[in-house]
């Protein structure tokens, strides 16, 4: 079925690399080592199609939600006046609703990373950091004030990076969303962009309630849930793992730094144009390369 698949593919020019893989292993004698690689392709393949039957499903939660947002903003502002406790309620109502969309945000970006390589469609091309940062912080900034919270940048004039502009604001969103979830009322977030020799240097600063020394090596792991959340602070485990991902199919590099009760810093660099040539010319936009040449 594989073999079939990826021959059809083949003849249509479409480049899925598992199916493409399955055609050129069948070509291959037919040895020991032969049968343990059809068996990893077909695993392989079996993911890729959970992968898009897990984004259609996500897709589909998020459009269950927005009947739900427009009930919660019905009852908040059309309703009359209600109780203490009432908006009590209310804002727990809409905490949960944000965690449920960012998580499930979260899940399709994860399955999108899975399609885009599977189907050898990751492509790489410019774009501006600081353009990036700003419509980040525009998306967050009702949801900071409305927590008593400062979100703020500090943007230099940076060369354009190169990668997947999605992607990059994804790494954005995470930390920002992260600060948010650990940073009380009365504190401040700091987005700051500047360059770095040949990378883009990307700061996310808090006054958070911090991360303790033994959660540190942990955070990046997919699902893991630090030991000090406090009540209904709380997530898929997914955001800082994507992060990671994100970086290093980018060739970048990230560390964190934190002091309890003082807050935490998340230090990304990202390549700029200048190290374009290090990425496969394949994974990199046609126009992108042309325009580096010239």
């Amino acid at each position: 079925m594989l073999r079939q698949a990826g021959e059809q593919l083949l003849e249509q020019r479409h480049t899925n690399v598992v199916l493409v893989a399955a055609v050129q292993l069948s070509r291959l004698p037919l040895n020991p080592f032969r049968r343990k690689a059809e068996r990893a392709i077909a695993q392989a393949y079996m993911l890729y199609q959970q992968a898009k039957m897990l984004a259609k499903l996500s897709h589909d939660i998020l459009n269950f939600i927005n009947p739900q947002t427009l009930a919660i903003e019905e009852l908040a502002q059309r309703c009359g006046p209600v109780s203490a406790d009432q908006k009590k309620h209310l804002k727990t109502l809409w905490k949960q609703k944000d965690l449920i969309e960012e998580s499930i945000r979260d899940l399709l970006e994860l399955e999108r990373l899975v399609e885009l390589r599977m189907e050898g469609k990751w492509r790489m091309r410019g774009y501006h950091l600081g353009e990036l940062a700003q419509a980040s912080i525009a998306a967050y900034e009702a949801k900071a004030k409305g927590r008593g919270v400062v979100l703020e940048a500090a943007l230099s004039p940076c060369p354009d990076g190169i990668g997947d502009p999605r992607s990059i604001r994804r790494i954005i969103d995470n930390l920002v969303i992260n600060a948010l979830k650990f940073t009380p009322t009365g504190g401040r977030i700091l987005v700051q962009v500047q360059p770095a020799g040949a990378n883009l240097r990307l700061t996310v600063i808090d006054t958070g309630v911090g991360i303790p020394a033994e959660d540190l090596p942990r955070i990046f792991d997919q699902f893991y849930q630090g030991s000090n959340h406090p009540g209904l602070v709380q997530g898929t485990g997914i955001g800082l793992s994507n992060v990671k991902e994100f970086v290093n199919l980018h060739k970048g590099s990230l560390r964190v730094d934190s002091e309890l009760e003082h807050g935490t810093t998340f230090v990304i660099e990202l390549p700029s144009m200048s190290r374009v040539q290090e990425f496969d010319a394949a994974m990199v936009d046609p126009e992108t390369l042309a325009g580096k040449a010239a």
